[in-house]
């Protein structure tokens, strides 16, 4: 059931004079706080979810960034070495 249903038998209840008018608040407060905490329990999920993506992100992105530089850096060596073997070459 919802909480508005909830409430509104907790209405239907107090207006029959099954329950007194402070019975009546006390469980209206208790519906009413059990939903807030359920919203902050989901909040803090999403905001756990969202710091968790970010996290992976800069791991993904550093992880990128070294094996692009450690390739580009063995790339270049490896045609600076045969420009110098090339140009040992065309001296002899």
């Amino acid at each position: 059931m919802s909480m508005y249903e909830d409430l509104d038998k907790l209405h239907k209840l107090k207006e029959n004079g099954v329950i007194t008018e402070e019975e009546y608040e006390l469980e209206k407060k208790r519906l009413l706080k059990e939903r807030n905490s359920k919203e902050q329990n989901q909040n803090i999920g999403i905001i756990l979810l969202r710091v968790l993506c970010i996290i992976l992100g800069f791991i993904v992105m550093s992880w990128a960034i070294r094996n692009y530089r450690s390739n580009n850096y063995n790339n270049n060596n490896s045609s600076c070495m045969f420009n110098y073997r090339k140009s040992k070459k065309l001296m002899q």
